[in-house]
């Protein structure tokens, strides 16, 4: 990964499907060790954004780049390794462990088991998982430490950028908190990119760099996060924001 250009970009992209628009030129950068929070409604296309860079949805016009190299059919393997996905169904296999559904993504990938091992003691510890909950099976754990499971699982082959899709909305307030602090703490150590998918605005002021705001597929408001929420420059991106504040 060169940090020096964007990890992942769009270009004037837009998706149809089955004739009927869902993203209309779409532009966004996601630079390195950076959070990106997309904010908007149901519907409004933030979860195709993210099968967009994930290489799941085809774009109907427009370039979608990762690493400034075009996503194409022959690098979708390498460019999904590359990426940690978790969202908030966090689809932890329910017949493996914990351990084991961390570990999954590492096997596909080929690693040795030493290798393996010390990865997962790594995420546990930043995400305060204990050896105990590890050897658990899911539904032995509370939704706060599945939740920190799919984070390490999405986090464990270092991937360049990690795409969270409501990821922590199925979490009570306090466990939500929790989860951020530790979220941040483990991004401290780990250099990559983070578009977060959301429909909660103070949760994308707490945790990201940058807020772009869509509506009906459209990017209606995007910059620092700072400047957004002092100036919104739209009516519905004003808003949302009046909403929250």
């Amino acid at each position: 990964m060169d940090i020096d250009r964007p990890v992942a970009e769009l270009k004037n992209v837009s998706v149809h499907i089955n004739g009927q628009p869902i993203l209309n030129d779409i532009n966004l950068k996601i630079e390195a060790n950076r959070v990106v929070a997309v904010i908007g409604a149901s519907g409004s296309g933030k979860s195709t954004l993210l099968r967009l860079l994930n290489g799941l949805q085809p774009a109907s016009g427009g370039t979608v780049l990762r690493d400034a190299e075009p996503l194409q059919p022959e690098s979708l393997r390498a460019t999904r390794m590359n990426t940690g996905y978790a969202l908030q169904q966090i689809g932890l296999l329910p017949h493996l462990t914990a351990r084991s559904n961390i570990a999954l993504p590492m096997t596909l990938a080929g690693w040795a088991q030493d290798r393996s091992r010390a990865r997962i003691d790594t995420l546990r510890q930043r995400l305060q998982l204990t050896d105990a909950q590890l050897d658990r099976f899911p539904a032995a754990l509370s939704g706060g430490q599945q939740q920190r499971v799919g984070l390490c699982r999405a986090m464990a082959l270092h991937p360049d950028l990690l795409l969270l899709d409501e990821a922590f909305s199925g979490l009570d307030a306090i466990t939500r908190n929790d989860t951020y602090v530790q979220f941040e703490a483990v991004r401290q150590d780990e250099i990559n990119a983070c578009l977060l998918v959301t429909h909660d605005l103070a949760e994308a002021a707490r945790l990201a760099d940058e807020l772009i705001i869509l509506r009906d597929g459209r990017i209606v408001r995007q910059g620092a996060r700072d400047a957004v929420l002092n100036d919104p420059q739209d009516a519905y991106a004003q808003q949302l924001i009046e909403t929250f504040t």
